[in-house]
């Protein structure tokens, strides 16, 4: 998730005491979407449907004929591209002119973020529909808000998660390869950032502890794509959904979604939301930027030579980027980073929920120094 802090409000609330959160329904598999009206009719009679003009040539129609074959009543907002306060608006408006009960966002995590957005506005339930699997975004309480340029605004919090994530696995092996593997970019981290928190004491994003259900979960995600990400990418290749692709997409998106919001973040989404202020990334994924990130926070914890290995390996075969070039950040030197430092090491970054003291200096030295390793893998 972006630029999320465990401090959104700047006024957290701490309890001593384990809290654990979720949609209330997950569902996935090929043809899911045509399943849609009737999954979706315990919830209401009236739908606002919202996503781009890709997604409307993709799936739009199918997700419509779906709804109305159920008999359920459908108005389409089509969404500009930017999650943003003039694009909320404007889709509120529409909506308003025949209220619905329900909102639903298809498309990427933009449009989730709006479609969320709304739901809050409207005091509605949201229904999310990802068509990419590049992030672990979808089953969460949290939106993103950008400006009109897409540079960060604030952070909106439901009150409630996603009333039902719907995740049609035919829609996603049919996506571009690079989403995938920024997906399984960002769900590595959640293992790994989760059990920082749980050594730290740090809350998680339910202002709650980290519960072993959660830490489970984390861990599940990291098994199921260390065991099964080579196969899962043939899927890819071939565009026919397999059981790897199957249970790698469950693994970024309902286990690294749930794994993270219970479990918490840590120092890899700190470096890559300290990152998004770079102008050299502006074409860098989030899930890549978490992924070198990680590489950062293993650096942090000083793990061990063998560990680095496997680890660089494993992000080199998958296509996970390994340097500082590979984001788009040249040439690799401390005086580039500055811009991010601020962010990185702020006192409402996620970074601090490490089980020890963080510092610039330490967070430069350990950025260039995963970076000097990834060269001399590459090299």
């Amino acid at each position: 998730m972006n630029n999320l802090s465990n401090n959104p409000n700047d006024t957290p609330k701490r309890f001593l005491m384990k809290i654990f959160g979720s949609p209330f329904r997950y569902i996935q598999g090929p043809g899911a979407i045509a399943h849609l009206g009737d999954i979706l009719a315990p919830l209401g009679e009236r739908y606002f449907l919202i996503f781009d003009e890709v997604v409307k040539e993709i799936i739009g129609n199918r997700i419509a004929d779906s709804l109305h074959q159920a008999g359920k009543n459908c108005h389409i907002g089509l969404f500009g591209g930017e999650c943003c306060k003039s694009e909320i608006l404007k889709l509120k408006q529409q909506a308003q002119k025949e209220p619905p009960e329900v909102i639903i966002g298809a498309g990427g995590g933009k449009t989730a973020d709006t479609a969320k957005v709304l739901s809050i506005e409207l005091e509605l339930p949201v229904v999310i529909v990802p068509t990419i699997a590049s992030n672990d975004a979808p089953t969460s309480h949290f939106a993103v808000v950008y400006n009109e340029n897409h540079v960060y605004d604030h952070m909106e919090i439901m009150k409630l998660s996603p009333w039902y994530v719907v995740v049609d696995t035919e829609i996603l092996v049919k996506a571009p390869k690079r989403f995938f593997v920024a997906g399984i970019g960002d769900a590595i981290a959640t293992k790994f950032e989760a059990e920082a928190n749980a050594n730290s004491g740090a809350n998680n994003y339910f202002e709650g502890q980290v519960s072993q259900a959660a830490l489970a979960l984390a861990d599940q995600s990291w098994q199921i794509i260390k065991e099964k990400a080579f196969e899962s990418l043939q899927a890819i290749d071939t565009g026919i959904v397999n059981q790897a692709f199957e249970d790698v997409v469950e693994a970024t998106i309902l286990l690294s979604g749930l794994g993270f919001e219970n479990g918490g973040l840590a120092a890899a989404h700190s470096i890559s939301s300290g990152f998004t202020f770079l102008d050299q990334t502006r074409g860098t994924m989030h899930g890549e930027m978490v992924a070198f990130g990680l590489l950062v926070q293993f650096m942090l914890e000083e793990r061990p030579k063998q560990f680095l290995n496997e680890m660089f390996s494993f992000y080199q075969k998958v296509g996970l980027p390994v340097t500082l070039a590979e984001l788009g950040i040249k040439p690799s030197i401390s005086e580039k980073l500055v811009p991010a430092m601020e962010t990185i090491c702020g006192p409402a970054s996620e970074i601090h929920n490490m089980p020890f003291e963080i510092h610039t200096e330490m967070v430069a030295r350990a950025i260039l120094k995963a970076d000097l390793m990834g060269e001399a893998l590459k090299g």
